[in-house]
């Protein structure tokens, strides 16, 4: 278990995001999610202005429900603000903000989704954001 990879999706809802794009960084969250466990890899869940219901990386069917549960009832705010502790060192960060947030966490995360103009605009999307090529693309 100490050398199972660690994961955190860190959920910036401190980027001011309007109601659409919110839809969309929750669904990116929720497949990166869901990725990450069928891929057999711990993962945790972080809004920043939610610190108390912070997941820790972990395996298993119930650590998938608990953080599912909770992005399905995580509401939208206009203009969150960003409250306490981030995340564990040594975890890798997957950080979805607004696109106009994105340069903040370059070089802090491992990984960035900027939602909205010019970033993900819908989930069909997020394999572009996260750099994967599609089969089809990759042929070419």
């Amino acid at each position: 278990p100490e050398t199972q990879p660690q994961f955190t999706v860190v959920l910036d809802r401190a980027a001011h995001f309007a109601e659409t794009e919110w839809e969309i960084a929750v669904s990116a969250a929720a497949s990166v999610i869901q990725h990450a466990h069928e891929s057999h890899e711990a993962i945790g869940l972080l809004a920043l202005d939610w610190p108390e219901r912070r997941f820790g990386p972990a395996l298993g069917a119930g650590a998938l429900a608990a953080m599912m549960n909770f992005l399905s009832e995580i509401p939208y705010e206009a203009h969150a603000a960003y409250r306490g502790h981030l995340w564990r060192e040594g975890t890798r960060i997957a950080a979805i903000t607004g696109v106009k947030h994105s340069d903040r966490w370059r070089g802090r995360a491992d990984v960035v989704i900027g939602v909205g103009p010019g970033g993900m605009e819908a989930l069909e999307d997020l394999p572009h954001a996260l750099g994967v090529r599609r089969e089809r693309e990759a042929r070419v």
